[in-house]
């Protein structure tokens, strides 16, 4: 009998178990599709139950020799008087369902609409509220995650931002903020939750349902401001998230998937 071959490169993900907040749905819920198809288990998180239910149930039909590896858990991260409690519960009935109690992988991709706004409309309860799913969430998915991930250098957490942190667009000043404030948050988390490895996706426009209405004239538009004269797809964004979560060398680093958009 032949001698199996190796498997160095393309089974790191297989049979590890990882969180996605915000899986139902863009890029949380095409991360979910390509675990899967690295025969890892998934866990997928969002505030609405029956869109839960939904995406699990989708991921279920097209992968169905993988409906074992798929459950949903639904967890409002939107009112931040019970994010940390919300969290931490959803940690707990999720290492409750992982064989041994503990994850390898979290990655966040939960955000609601973005605030984009003009100074003028500008209020505290506006920017607070558009800080609450993308900036607080992830900080405190962080500390949630501490004691419920594997020791070492094999497990990580992977946080997302977007291209305006790095190029200004008009209107988008609180959205900026918060995108740029991750930045630092990844970098700094990378530090005080060694050796769990903490990383950052900086995605540019994606052709996702997230643009509403208006997207096929959106995913038009920002394509003919790219390099590669399209918009980014979430096929492409996610091979980002899995190189971090297989790259155990890999903390504390930011990848860019814009399309070049930055240069135009």
């Amino acid at each position: 009998m032949a001698e199996a071959e190796p498997k160095k490169y393309t089974s790191r993900l297989a049979n590890q178990h990882v969180l996605i907040t915000g899986g139902t749905s863009g890029i949380g819920y095409g991360l979910a599709e390509a675990l899967l198809e690295e025969n890892a288990h998934v866990y997928i998180a969002s505030s609405n139950p029956q869109r839960v239910a939904a995406a699990v149930s989708k991921l279920q039909h097209t992968y169905p020799s993988k409906a074992r590896h798929v459950q949903g858990f639904v967890c409002d991260l939107g009112n931040d008087a019970t994010l940390e409690a919300n969290l931490a519960a959803l940690l707990d009935a999720v290492c409750a369902a992982v064989p041994g109690g503990l994850l390898d992988h979290a990655v966040h991709t939960a955000g609601e609409s973005l605030a984009v706004m003009p100074p003028a409309a500008w209020t505290i309860g506006a920017a607070m509220a558009a800080a609450t799913v993308r900036f607080w969430g992830a900080l405190f998915l962080a500390q949630a995650l501490r004691g419920r991930v594997r020791a070492g250098p094999h497990a990580s957490l992977t946080l997302t931002t977007g291209s305006v942190s790095q190029r200004p667009l008009a209107g988008w000043t609180v959205v900026a903020a918060l995108a740029g404030g991750l930045h630092a948050m990844a970098r700094n988390l990378a530090v005080d939750l060694a050796p769990l490895r903490v990383n950052l996706v900086s995605p540019g426009a994606v052709d996702t349902e997230l643009w509403g209405e208006a997207r096929e004239e959106t995913v038009k538009a920002m394509g003919a401001r790219t390099l590669t004269g399209r918009c980014g797809t979430v096929e492409d964004v996610v091979q980002a998230y899995l190189y971090l979560m297989k790259d155990e060398n890999a903390t504390g680093a930011c990848v860019s998937t814009n399309g070049g958009s930055l240069y135009v």
